[in-house]
């Protein structure tokens, strides 16, 4: 397990098969969710978004919450915006949350999981790293400024993490601004 846990890391291709297999005979929730996880750079393949989608219907929160997250990659294949809407409803809050985030793009504010997700986020806003999350959060919504002005006040809390600066020169690309 480790062994495919390090090349999945790693990015090695290869790892995808042997993440598969190891998905198929693991019984441990937290086991399979941290799997599911590690499928996100496949999620988009046939194969792999089928896997996710099953995962959506598991009985433990957390394996649904990983594959809900994994699936963002998946989002323009056709059936899996529509399988994480049905989950929105989910009975646990943070798999309410993992498919937000995930549709945050075009999920209604107002509707009960954007209010968790808006409530989740500026839980976490006292930090960088949080800064950051609000910034991503409007920048899919395509609310430039806002998300612009998040990005600005994470490198100006911890300006020597370099995702920080990252996600802000990301931006001001975005904006068409040198600086």
């Amino acid at each position: 397990r480790a062994e495919w846990i390090a090349r999945a890391q790693q990015g090695d291709p290869a790892a995808r098969e042997g993440l598969l297999d190891l998905l198929q005979r693991e019984e441990s929730p937290y086991w399979r969710a941290a799997l599911l996880g590690m499928l996100g750079p496949w999620a988009a393949q046939p194969e792999i978004t089928t896997v996710l989608l099953r995962n959506l219907d598991h009985t433990n929160s957390l394996v649904r919450g990983a594959a809900a997250h994994a699936l963002e990659a998946a989002l323009p294949t056709t059936g899996v915006s529509e399988a994480l809407r049905r989950r929105l409803g989910d009975p646990a809050r943070s798999v309410r949350v993992a498919v937000a985030w995930t549709l945050r793009a075009s999920l209604d504010p107002a509707s009960q999981a954007g209010r968790e997700l808006r409530h989740f986020l500026d839980s976490n806003a006292d930090q960088p790293g949080g800064q950051m999350r609000k910034g991503d959060y409007y920048f899919a919504r395509n609310e430039l400024e806002t998300a612009l002005r998040h990005f600005q006040k994470a490198v100006a809390w911890d300006p020597y993490s370099p995702p920080f600066h990252q996600q802000l020169a990301v931006m001001l690309s975005a904006l068409n601004r040198p600086r």
